[in-house]
């Protein structure tokens, strides 16, 4: 009797022994578990953020002008809701000359065929127009379209690292988490939304992803966020 007795006591102790295991290796492998998923949330939000934060409407108009070499052409503004419009135009390798007043823009000619970008202030010419006696010519096609814009993306690197705590707000991110942002050109150059420290002693995690922008020329680009929590 004694022997059985013994035996269900420990039989009792293995039970209870395997279930204090279960336990440990829970706290141990299912906290990490639990941990990546948040932060896949947390990068989703994050990034769905910056791309909302950075996204403007923009209207381009599209035209073809192989005539007026030496001269330039007159067209007439797409209608928009900008309260401040401005214009810049390219075609296939470069800016064009332009400028806009009232409900036309004037453009260099001869140019070929052109896009005609049309925002609320946010690109930044870098070729000067003067011409005289234009000559009108018809849009061939208007879209309205969302676009990634240069200017913002500054806007936005500007703000978190003058305002983080806004930034934080506005993005809906937890009190006790702290997130960072660089972005990076083609080129290499990074530009970095606050200072951060390479040797944290925390654990951090990172995201990496692309898109595609409108420089503040008009230029079509590629870039590239990082992401950072800890």
């Amino acid at each position: 009797m004694r022997n059985k007795k013994g035996s269900h006591v420990g039989m009792v102790l293995s039970f209870t022994l395997f279930i204090v295991f279960l336990i440990f290796v829970y706290a141990i492998v299912g906290s990490p578990v639990r941990t990546q998923k948040q932060n896949e949330n947390l990068f989703e939000n994050i990034q769905d953020e910056i791309i909302a934060e950075t996204t403007s409407k923009i209207y381009t108009a599209r035209a073809y002008d192989d005539i007026n070499m030496g001269g330039c052409i007159e067209i007439n503004n797409t209608g928009n809701e900008f309260s401040n419009v401005d214009v810049i135009v390219r075609n296939s390798s470069e800016e064009i000359g332009a400028e806009i007043n009232g409900d036309v823009a004037y453009i260099e000619g001869g140019k070929g065929f052109m896009k005609i970008y049309y925002s609320d202030n946010y690109f930044e010419e870098e070729t000067s127009f003067s011409g005289t006696g234009c000559v009108r010519i018809d849009i061939d096609s208007v879209s309205e379209e969302e676009r990634i814009l240069e200017d913002k993306i500054l806007i936005l690197l500007d703000e978190m690292k003058n305002n983080y705590s806004l930034v934080k707000e506005k993005f809906g991110i937890d009190g006790t988490v702290d997130f960072h942002l660089e972005f990076v050109y083609e080129n290499g150059t990074k530009i970095r939304g606050s200072e951060f420290n390479e040797e944290l002693k925390r654990e951090i995690f990172a995201i990496r992803f692309n898109i595609n922008y409108l420089a503040e020329n008009a230029e079509e680009k590629i870039g590239e966020f990082i992401v950072r929590t800890w």
